[in-house]
């Protein structure tokens, strides 16, 4: 999903809160959603936000790293443990592997565009790098998962709580209903 597309889900969320239609205690427990998603807004919605995760992304990896080869895996303020290369270069001196991003990267227009290139010209794989886009592709899930969440809550006046639980229907369910198995041919 593109960074204008959470833009647009984000402002669907907000009509929805904003509705004075809403019972008081929706009206306060979705601005609670509001205020529990608003830190990762700034990574999801600008490039800035973005340079920011980058960086402390990699920086931190690095350190899990470094208290990993040191002999103490859990040396570091930080959940897990790092145990393979942030980047497989044979540059000892590269920006990753000491826990920075590129200045090309920090001082582009387009970071997203030269990060690609990034990983397609650099003489090793950059691990690291495809770490924090599995994280950050996580990070964009939860911030639309919450703001779908809002939408739900505010088009039907409920509480988020009653949510909670409700498992929604797919298609794989209706033709179980239906005494199909799913299988194209029943």
């Amino acid at each position: 999903m593109q960074r204008a597309s959470h833009k647009d889900l984000r402002d669907d969320a907000h009509r929805q809160f904003m509705r004075n239609s809403l019972d008081p205690e929706v009206k306060v427990a979705l601005n609670e959603e509001f205020r529990k998603v608003n830190p990762t807004a700034r990574i999801v919605l600008t490039d800035d936000g973005y340079l920011e995760f980058l960086a402390s992304f990699v920086s931190r990896e690095h350190t899990k790293l470094k208290a990993y080869r040191q002999g103490d895996k859990h040396d570091h303020p930080y959940d897990g443990v790092r145990k393979e290369p942030l980047c497989t270069c044979a540059d000892r001196y590269c920006a990753f592997k000491e826990g920075r991003l590129m200045r090309q990267i920090r001082e582009a227009d387009d970071p997203v565009a030269e990060i690609r290139r990034v990983k397609h010209s650099h003489s090793g794989d950059v691990l690291v790098l495809q770490d924090a886009s599995d994280e950050y592709d996580e990070i964009c899930a939860e911030f639309d998962h919450a703001h779908r969440r809002i939408i739900i809550c505010g088009q039907y006046n409920t509480h988020p709580d009653d949510l909670d639980g409700l498992t929604p229907t797919t298609d794989d369910d209706e033709t179980d209903e239906q005494g199909g198995t799913g299988v194209a041919g029943d």
